[in-house]
């Protein structure tokens, strides 16, 4: 009786330890899963692409990866996003969507911003010294008192923009959309802005020396008293322009269309004038 009872009883024991060995790897296994499973999560949320159409960063994710030594955001979407005060030089954001963007007093010295979008963003004070916004738009943008000495904003689009105070020293221009900018007292001497459109824009004051503005729209622009003594006009749209007064010492306006442009007291010694 007593053997059959210990016999049952060890049996009783081998039961329940599979049991609890099976509940032991039912929980490993669960646990196991949930640990994957929160693992994936976490690094979903580390490994936010850095650039590619339609990726997104906040100004503080971009500004920790770079700090990382990230430098390509291209084509990523920044819009609205607050970068002020950043240092940001050499940063490719070729094509990056900046969109109403706050960049004022943001550091992008050699920057890359070819073909970006910088509609109406602020970029008051911003630090672009050779930085490349080929084929920008920055249509409506605030560029007050901007650093864009050595600066390629050829065929950007500027329509709009708010261009007071901007140093733009040695500055390309080539085929630059400024239609209606606001250039008043602006230093332009020595930029180039071959086949840019200038109509409607406000050049009260500045100062267009040894300019290159062959093939320029500036039909209808008032440059009385302008001084654009040696800059190139070559085949430049100067029909009813407002010259009086402007010094044209050395201008070569060869091939220009001067149709009803008014050139009461204009100085143009030296100049080279279109042929009859």
């Amino acid at each position: 009786m007593n053997e059959v009872s210990s016999h049952e009883h060890q049996k009783l024991m081998e039961v329940n330890t599979v049991k609890i060995q099976e509940e032991t790897f039912a929980f490993s296994m669960h646990s196991k899963t949930i640990l994957t499973e929160i693992e994936g999560r976490g690094n979903s949320e580390q490994s936010t692409p850095k650039s590619g159409l339609n990726a997104t960063l906040t100004g503080l994710d971009l500004k920790r990866d770079y700090d990382q030594g990230e430098r390509n955001f291209s084509q990523i979407d920044l819009a609205q996003e607050n970068l002020v005060w950043m240092d940001l030089s050499g940063v490719n954001l070729s094509q990056a969507n900046l969109q109403q963007a706050k960049l004022s007093a943001a550091t992008l010295k050699g920057a890359k911003l070819r073909e970006a979008n910088l509609q109406g963003a602020n970029l008051r004070a911003v630090d672009l010294k050779n930085a490349d916004l080929c084929g920008a738009n920055l249509q409506g943008a605030d560029l007050k008192r901007a650093d864009l000495i050595n600066t390629n904003l050829s065929g950007a689009d500027l329509s709009g923009a708010n261009l007071t105070d901007v140093i733009f020293e040695k500055v390309n221009l080539r085929e630059a959309n400024l239609r209606g900018a606001n250039l008043q007292g602006l230093d332009l001497s020595e930029a180039d802005l071959t086949g840019a459109d200038l109509s409607e824009a406000n050049l009260n004051g500045a100062r267009l020396q040894e300019a290159q503005l062959s093939q320029a729209n500036l039909s209808g622009l008032d440059m009385t008293h302008l001084n654009l003594s040696g800059a190139n006009l070559r085949q430049a749209n100067l029909s009813e322009a407002q010259l009086s007064q402007a010094q044209l010492y050395g201008t070569d306006l060869r091939g220009a269309n001067l149709d009803e442009a008014i050139l009461d007291q204009a100085k143009l010694a030296g100049a080279k004038l279109p042929q009859p």
